[in-house]
């Protein structure tokens, strides 16, 4: 079992993180969404979560005792959010990381990483 499964199943398992999770957006519970999604190379993802404007979370397959976390918007639009579900929550909870795919200049790195910087705590 890696990290992500263990820290999967805890969420699972305890109501109170259940339920503040959801309120950033990161709902175990509407796993519906994202059925049958595969990365370019054919690898299967596990959708682990959703959120309430249709995007949905995935676990890649393990890589060196990790699961990568992929999101992908109801508008198609998405990627690599962490190298683990620990990484993907700190980022879901810690930053506005939505706003920064609306600011990205079409997936520029530079640019996320700027309006970051005009995102974070003031």
């Amino acid at each position: 079992m890696t990290s992500s499964d263990h820290l999967l199943d805890l969420i699972q398992t305890t109501p109170e993180i259940d339920l503040l999770l959801r309120s950033f957006g990161f709902d175990i519970h509407r796993k519906h969404y994202g059925e049958g999604f595969r990365l370019s190379s054919g690898a299967p993802l596990e959708v682990i979560a959703g959120e309430s404007a249709g995007g949905a979370y995935f676990l890649c397959a393990e890589q060196d005792g990790r699961r990568p976390v992929v999101f992908a918007s109801s508008e198609g639009e998405g990627g690599l959010l962490a190298d683990d579900l620990a990484e993907a929550l700190e980022i879901i909870i810690g930053l506005e990381w939505r706003d920064c795919l609306a600011f990205s200049g079409g997936g520029d790195v530079e640019i996320m990483q700027i309006s970051a910087q005009h995102l974070g705590p003031v």
